[in-house]
This record gives C-alpha cells, structure tokens and sequence, in this order.
C-alpha cells in the first residue's frame, strides 16, 4: 500500500513519514478509527514504508521486490492475525488456518470492513474472534528472525476482538517485543479492548475523511459526475468504505430510502394494517440488513435536526434524500430527538441479542408515532 493510494488524511501521513525516517515508531501502534476512514490502509502504508529500500520523503518506491510483496500481501515479515470463527478445538483456531481466504479477501481491498470479512467466510451468525491459540503463533513468530534482514510487522485487524484470556497472554510480548518488532493493532473501538492492551500502545487516531478528499477520490477512482460524488461524500460521511457498499448496492440504497419514508409516514399516521405489514417485512430480513435498515434512519434523524438548526449546508443528504427531508424534518425537533436516537439505538442493541425482529419493529413502530406527535 502507498501512502498516496490512502485517501487523505494528509497531515497524518507527512507525520508517519517523518517518525518512520527518523526511527521513531513505537514498536506498538494502535490505528483507531472507522474501517472506511482508512486506519488498515494507514497501518499497510507504513509497514511498506518502513521496509522500502528506496523510499523518498514522500512515499515507497512501489517498484522494488519488498513493495510487490507487501502489495500482495506475500512478504515474508508481515503477519495477521484477524477474528475467524471456531471450527473445533477453541485453542486450535488461528488466523493461518485462514490464510488463503483472508488473501482471496484482502487484496484489493485496503479498506475491508468486519461486514465484508463475514460475508466472505459465509460466517453469518458465528462467533468470530481472536481464540486464545493466537497468542503463541504470535508470539512464536514475533521471536524469531526477520526473513529480509528489516522490521517484523504483526498486525492485528479488528483487535476489539482478542478474547480476554488472548489479549492477557499478548501482554508480554507487546510490552518487551524482540528487536525489530513492530506491532501495528488496527481497530474501529476501542471501549471492548483492555485498558492493559491500550497502554502498552501508541495510539493513532485516524479521523473521518474530510469531504473535499472524499469527494475527489470518488470522482477520480468511480469515473462519477461531481454531483455524485458529492451526493455519495455527504451521505458517506467521511467513510471510503460505505461509498463502496454504496456504489456496490446502489439500487439498495434507493430501496433503503424508500422503506424509510414509508415507515415513516405509517408510523406519523399509526396505520396499523401497514405497520404489521413493515414490521413483518423489516423484521423477516436478514440481521444484516435489519441493522442496516436502522443505521441510516439513525443516520436520517441526525441530518433532520442539523437542517433544523440552519445548517443546511452541513445536513448530509443527497438530493433524493433531500426531497423527503424538507418535509419531514420539522417532525425531528429538540423535543423528541434525544428519544427518537435512543430508541432506535435500543432496538439495534436488541437485534444484536437477537431477539424477534418483528415484534422489535412493531414496537419501535408504536413508540416512534408517539415522538412524532410530541410538540417541540
């Protein structure tokens, strides 16, 4: 991975950079921040960055036998560790039982998400983490000698998924690595991670990219207008890889809006034969998509009420969205918006523990009518 191929983020680069000329990265890092923000990407670039013979102040040369390695991901010093599902003995489970899936899936794709990684291994409903195995495959091979003579890298994607009795067992190994071990942890929270994980790293906070970026990476990479590009940026909200879910679903994303007006309107008018026909409707999709469904009327309500205080040139709508918004954005007020958040957040948190879509929906429905009648 180059750096310029890592969209924007700028200021984040030229500092990397500067700390990776000068020897100064940690021997542990943790890149936190949102899967389409790029902290995967970042941690790639720098490891190639790093490892380049005859990188410039501003990049790696990509030319060179040790970039078309890490570009396939093949080289010799790099090793993931990443969540997969149980397939007997817990203990036994490593991520090298899934190398030649994770390489299928990773390469071509520096901004992966958790999402993506489960539809590939068709793990849908499986408990994917880091078993406690993986502990000693690192830290066996964090011990030995570098292949190429440079760095070792280990990285760890999604590390808000080391089990506790891994996490413990990592403990020693990140705090005195061996010489020339770098430990690049990427995750999207960190509020599952242990407090003893966390202060054994350097964290790099990687932020939302910024719209101008987005939208110019979108334009340039999808061959898209500048008015869907833009469209895409602001619903995107800084996030590459919701743009791709986007571009790879448009017609679902159309859909998506569609079923949200209609809840909508049912639940404003508390149309009961409509509302048993969505709940039955939403409620039967698949988890996936009931989750989905409920993140963008999260992402709906919160655009409401940024255009009701003024700032309509900050509301994140595209121009069909738009259109939906003028109307029914004066239903989303300080009076009930707090609520509204709240109880779409608690059906999301129920359907994690999987409890009844439909009867999830139907509730959610019947309390929704209610804020939307409640006066500012």
């Amino acid at each position: 991975m180059l750096f310029r191929d890592v969209i924007g983020q700028e200021e984040l680069k030229s500092g990397l950079r500067e700390r990776a000329r000068q020897g100064m990265i940690p021997h542990a890092n943790l890149f936190l921040g949102e899967e389409g923000s790029g902290p995967f990407a970042l941690a790639m670039a720098l490891a190639q960055y790093m490892s380049c013979p005859h990188r410039t102040d501003d990049d790696s040369c990509g030319e060179c036998d040790s970039c078309k390695k890490f570009a396939s991901f093949q080289h010799p010093d790099m090793h993931f560790t990443y969540p997969i599902y149980t397939k007997g003995d817990v203990s036994k489970n490593v991520s090298t039982s899934f190398n030649e899936e994770w390489r299928n899936f990773i390469i071509g794709k520096p901004y992966p998400t958790f999402t993506s990684w489960i539809e590939h291994l068709d793990a849908a409903g499986k408990n994917m983490e880091v078993f406690v195995g993986e502990a000693e495959v690192i830290s066996r091979n964090m011990a030995l000698r570098s292949y190429e003579g440079g760095y070792k890298f280990q990285v760890i994607w999604l590390a808000e998924y080391l089990r506790q009795e891994t996490a413990n067992k990592l403990l020693k190994t990140i705090e005195e690595p061996t010489k020339g071990t770098i430990f690049l942890l990427v995750a999207s929270s960190s509020d599952r991670m242990l407090s003893t994980i966390l202060s054994r790293t350097q964290l790099i906070k990687v932020n939302a990219i910024a719209d101008e970026d987005l939208t110019g990476a979108i334009q340039q990479r999808h061959s898209l207008d500048p008015q869907q590009a833009r469209d895409l940026s602001q619903f995107a909200e800084g996030d590459y890889a919701k743009v791709l879910a986007m571009l790879n679903n448009a017609e679902g994303q159309k859909e998506l809006l569609g079923q949200f007006t209609s809840w909508m309107r049912a639940c404003y008018k508390r149309d009961a034969s409509e509302l048993v026909n969505m709940a039955a409707a939403l409620g039967g999709a698949a988890k996936q998509s009931q989750r989905q469904f409920l993140s963008y009327a999260l992402h709906f309500v919160r655009q409401c009420i940024v255009n009701n205080y003024g700032q309509t040139d900050l509301a994140r709508f595209t121009s069909e969205e738009g259109a939906f918004a003028s109307k029914f954005a004066p239903f989303i007020h300080h009076g009930n918006v707090l609520r509204i958040t709240e109880l779409l957040n608690e059906a999301m948190s129920d359907l994690f523990r999987n409890a009844n879509g439909k009867m999830v929906f139907m509730d959610l429905s019947l309390r929704l009518h209610h804020e939307l009648h409640r006066p500012q």
